[in-house]
């Protein structure tokens, strides 16, 4: 499989470092912060190895993208989303680079057989559980070569990297793995042994046997240099009296009903729901200066309706998990685009926009750092803009655990709100005497 002599990506100098370094590798892991362009250095490591048969898998939101992308820089290769077991059979008598989504590989017996091929896959972290079909079906096969892309390999938990690890030629056993890198205790469950984690041991060594075998690691702090700026927008509004209630009390009105937080857990939820009401106006707000392209991120349901209620005359664009239509997003520039941090922060390209508003903050790191990465990645040449709609104290402290990419959890919401709701209560007290 030939490139056929058309003009490739412009790369960055980091990407043109990674790719004289890599080229000729077997096996190899691009383990980048998101928006650097693993999909352009991914790519081109597929078309150098030549091979006449190559294998995309991807999430099926990417599907389009990686298509897209193959017909934008290597229009003579011949690429095609394969969904059906007639498109892979065709795609083994012919060659070329057939993309499938990860959804599809247990139920395509024809995969399980493939032998000598070069296989990609796209965020390889959704092979972590070997448990797991997917992950059984990309073991079984035989390639030749292996090009694994990952923003977040392990979300910081090296006990998963093992499978990635099989993929890149590394024999070592999983019991070996374990030993040799994870600290962990075992429990008995009901009868079953139960590994707890508890930490990590020669983590230097570990990176080295991974760079030994192809993994390559780069922050985006390392290459900002060449990235275009990033600025961060908060945008202060009054909490709904509800959030206060439920501080004091753990029972609140939302949207016309009660809601009990009668654990930690549905308290938190409940309070950061609360914390959206009336940021529809705050959303119009911006909306009303800039005719560019917005990405909206959100976290509920109650979000999008509020956000949906102020978008006036502007095209709409949605992503959930019950729609997945970008056209308005791609076709026009003045578009507004709703994407559920859970659905579309992770593999989506949006750099046709450089302004971003979150709604909400996500409680993860890893969903938060994706997310501003559908913006500020490569190829764009924009500063990039993201307004944060703050109402809340919680809000703001998750913000500023997200800054430190912390995930916001069960530990700090007891440390900073159990103190929080005693002292409404004694204020309460104090204002009930005068």
């Amino acid at each position: 499989m030939s490139n056929g002599g058309e003009s490739v990506p412009k790369f960055l100098p980091f990407q043109e470092e990674a790719l004289s370094s890599l080229t000729g590798l077997s096996r190899v892991a691009l383990y980048y912060s998101m928006g650097l362009g693993k999909t352009f250095i991914g790519a081109e490591l597929l078309v150098r190895h030549d091979n006449r048969h190559s294998l995309v898998v991807c999430q099926k939101s990417k599907l389009h993208d990686w298509l897209d992308h193959f017909e934008t820089y290597y229009p003579s290769i011949d690429a095609r989303i394969t969904l059906t077991e007639d498109d892979l059979s065709a795609w083994v008598e012919s060659g070329g680079v057939a993309i499938v989504n990860y959804d599809l590989l247990s139920r395509r017996p024809i995969l399980r057989r493939m032998r000598g091929h070069c296989l990609l896959l796209d965020e390889s972290s959704l092979v972590q559980n070997e448990s797991a079909k997917r992950t059984k079906v990309v073991l079984s096969m035989s390639p030749a070569q292996v090009i694994l892309l990952s923003g977040t390999p392990t979300g910081g938990k090296y006990e998963r990297l093992w499978t990635q690890m099989r993929l890149l030629g590394w024999s070592i056993s999983k019991a070996d793995f374990w030993d040799r890198y994870i600290q962990y205790r075992v429990y008995d469950q009901m009868g079953f042994p139960l590994k707890i984690v508890t930490g990590y041991r020669n983590v230097d060594d570990l990176k080295e046997h991974m760079h030994e075998h192809g993994a390559r690691f780069l922050r985006a702090e390392d290459v900002m240099s060449q990235m275009p700026s990033q600025t961060f927008i908060p945008v202060h509004g009054t909490p709904s009296p509800e959030y206060r209630k439920m501080l004091k009390t753990g029972i609140a009105m939302l949207d016309g009903k009660e809601v009990l937080g009668d654990t930690a857990l549905t308290e938190r939820l409940y309070l950061r729901e609360i914390s959206t009401v009336g940021k529809g106006s705050m959303l119009a707000d911006i909306l009303d200066s800039t005719e560019e392209r917005v990405i909206v991120f959100y976290n509920f349901q109650r979000e999008l309706y509020e956000a949906l209620s102020v978008v006036h005359d502007r095209p709409i664009a949605i992503m959930n998990g019950q729609s997945h239509d970008l056209s308005n997003y791609t076709a026009h520039d003045n578009s507004v685009t709703l994407v559920q941090y859970q659905s579309g922060a992770m593999g989506l390209n949006l750099q046709k926009s450089r302004l971003a508003v979150f709604m909400s903050p996500p409680e993860s790191s890893e969903l938060y750092e994706q997310a501003k990465a559908r913006t500020h990645r490569i190829g764009q040449t924009r500063p990039c803009v993201y307004y944060q709609l703050v109402t809340t104290p919680l809000e703001s402290s998750i913000y500023s655990a997200l800054a430190l990419r912390k995930d916001y959890t069960d530990e700090l919401f007891r440390l900073e709100y159990g103190s929080s709701r005693k002292a409404v209560r004694d204020q309460d007290k104090v204002l009930s005497r005068i």
